[in-house]
């Protein structure tokens, strides 16, 4: 019967369908993994040469001087 070997090609190409899209949601990152994860890169803590964390830093001078 031609709607039976219809609807059987419909259900096979559907069912392929879904099986293609679990095994990419399984193999690909999720975008929460992606923005959860730490950045590339470095970053850099800019100190002032009058900070006590200043390797400059000298703590005998006063502010009038």
């Amino acid at each position: 019967n031609l709607l039976d070997l219809t609807m059987a090609a419909f259900f096979s190409s559907l069912a392929f369908s879904l099986l293609l899209q679990l095994l990419l949601l399984a193999i690909l990152p999720s975008p929460t993994t992606i923005f959860a994860s730490k950045p590339l890169g470095f970053s850099i803590d800019l100190i002032h040469r009058d900070s006590s964390l200043s390797p400059l830093y000298d703590p005998s001078s006063t502010l009038a001087q």
